[in-house]
């Protein structure tokens, strides 16, 4: 039995009550008031409804006009597209930005960087930021060669989203802790990015393949990276002038071997002192920071000999013992959920799960 559609009883029509049975219907109300309260009483409570009702209407012709106010004050930006975290916005096609190092066939579904969760993406390889001192081929490298340096890689399109979210064209951005790819990245994106290099032979592998870059015309010869080869501790020595962002991934304690020298953290073998020396020279980092500047740091927790360190706290209390505000916490998906299934059997025997993300920490200097 099919069920038959409900009419409204007043459709199409405009005028459901003449002036003439409105009138009729008050005068109707008021005597039924007065016959039940008396005449002064039944004034006071039709005057009390009336108010009420008077009053009902400017509530929502207030809470309308609030309302308009907000999404003017709130208006999306026109210069930023749903991969930099705004969902369905049609910017301008001059004002467009676009992700170098997307891969051309990727699944949009899933870019979450709208998120505090931000999924693992392949990216796009390219001659310019093919890292050449990368050497981790497999998960398994960093716990089994023993006594050899290894260098693990940062994600150009993840060095990409930081750089679109919280610096602008033109900008200036330090990392105390240079990475191969975040300067190139930066270039690439039009910022000014200055970075300081411990390793001598890291540096000069790194500046050969940036005058090769400028060479090439593969970077802007505008924007070209500057790195240090010095140790960052060392800031105050050298002209640096006041940054827009503060953009970095330091040493996880000892965990990774890198080059032996002078200022190497990963040289240091006592936990406590390792993180005062941390302290330091993200100190004199954040000193640099302009007010109202934003520092990006990309940090992870980890386990050695049998013990869990939690790194991202312990950077977390550095910086507000720096008296930087924690202004976000993303969680970023480093590896794909492969590694982990691949994992799952030796990890279980011992009641663990494994690891695949890594903490993006944003704060902003007051």
């Amino acid at each position: 039995m099919t069920k038959k559609k409900r009419i409204p009883w007043n459709k199409g029509k405009t005028n459901v009550y003449s002036e003439e049975t409105l009138k009729k219907n008050s005068d109707a109300h008021k005597i039924s008031y007065e016959k039940k309260f008396g005449k002064e009483r039944a004034l006071e409570i039709r005057t009390k409804i009336s108010e009420s009702m008077k009053q009902r209407k400017l509530t929502k012709k207030h809470k309308k006009n609030i309302s308009i106010q907000i999404k003017k004050k709130y208006k999306k930006p026109k210069d930023i597209t749903h991969k930099d975290s705004w969902r369905h916005t049609k910017p301008e096609p001059s004002k467009k930005i676009t992700y170098l190092f997307e891969t051309p066939n990727g699944d949009k579904t899933k870019d979450t960087t709208f998120s505090s969760i931000w999924s693992y993406r392949g990216y796009k390889k390219t001659s310019i930021t093919e890292d050449p001192i990368h050497n981790i081929d497999s998960v398994n490298n960093l716990r089994t060669k023993n006594g050899k340096n290894y260098y693990s890689k940062f994600s150009p399109l993840t060095a990409e989203c930081i750089i679109n979210y919280w610096s602008n064209p033109g900008d200036t951005i330090l990392d105390p802790f240079s990475g191969r790819t975040r300067a190139i990245v930066s270039s690439l994106k039009e910022r000014h990015y200055i970075g300081f290099e411990v390793s001598k032979n890291v540096a000069d592998i790194m500046q050969q393949k940036i005058d090769k870059g400028i060479i090439d015309k593969e970077l802007d010869k505008e924007y070209p990276p500057k790195l240090i080869n010095d140790d960052c501790v060392n800031i105050d020595k050298h002209d640096i002038p006041e940054i827009d962002l503060l953009f970095t991934c330091p040493p996880y304690f000892n965990l990774e071997k890198y080059e032996s020298c002078e200022g190497q953290l990963s040289d240091i073998n006592d936990y406590s002192v390792f993180l005062q020396q941390l302290k330091e020279r993200l100190s004199k980092s954040c000193d640099l920071l302009k007010p109202e500047g934003y520092a990006a740091i990309v940090i992870g927790d980890f386990r050695m000999n049998k013990k869990f360190y939690m790194l991202h706290h312990e950077v977390l209390n550095i910086m507000q013992q720096l008296n930087m505000l924690v202004h976000d916490i993303i969680i970023l998906q480093t590896v794909t959920w492969d590694v982990a299934a691949y994992r799952f059997g030796s990890l279980k025997k011992s009641k663990k799960v494994s690891k695949v993300h890594e903490y993006l920490l944003i704060f902003k200097k007051p």
